[in-house]
């Protein structure tokens, strides 16, 4: 019986397996979209009578942007352990708040964002895992969030606009999006996203 055997050299090792996550971290976003935006039978919140939606979400979208979580090494998905907890501490009753006033038709995205630390496809990448860890360690906390959403959004939308390297672009914010179901595919209305 003959074995077949794949011998690789380590860049090649490096290019297989980036090229296997960012299909797994894509696939997992997908996949999250599209468990998460189908209704659940919790009670649903509707925009209080008399207030227009833009201005509501927009209240909503202003408090998320306070606990927006910084700290984050350059290329690094993964906050220290400290930086996370202290984050956490302060962050869990705004999001545990702001969480139960979603109306129907809307979502809570996490939405990571990265600095121009190498090319725009590498800074994605980053970005959309800093999402996904975030969510995941959400999920570990034992928040029960079914209407969140996971989005990497890369060095667009950068919190200093005048140098994209800056640190503090390495972050993870919240923002609520209206989600919208057409002839059965997911979409986002990115005009109701908060634009900075």
């Amino acid at each position: 019986m003959k074995i077949l055997s794949l011998k690789t050299d380590s860049s090649t090792d490096s290019l297989l397996h980036t090229g296997f996550m960012q299909k797994s971290v894509i696939l997992l976003i997908i996949l999250g979209s599209l468990f998460h935006c189908r209704s659940t039978p919790e009670k649903s919140f509707n925009i209080p009578e008399g207030q227009k939606a833009e201005d509501y979400i927009k209240n909503l979208n202003d408090e998320l942007l306070k606990i927006t979580a910084y700290g984050y090494p350059v290329k690094s998905s993964i906050q220290s352990l400290a930086t996370r907890n202290e984050w956490f501490l302060k962050a869990k009753p705004v999001l545990l708040d702001i969480y139960k006033k979603v109306p129907p038709g809307f979502a809570m995205f996490v939405v990571g964002h990265s600095s121009s630390a190498s090319n725009y496809e590498n800074d994605l990448l980053v970005s959309k895992y800093r999402a996904l860890f975030m969510y995941r360690f959400l999920q570990s906390q034992g928040l029960d969030m079914k209407k969140l959403m996971v989005t990497g959004a890369g060095t667009v939308n950068p919190a200093n606009s005048a140098n994209l390297a800056d640190t503090i672009n390495d972050r993870v914010s919240f923002e609520i999006r209206s989600t919208i179901i057409n002839n059965g595919k997911f979409q986002i209305d990115w005009n109701t996203s908060l634009s900075k």
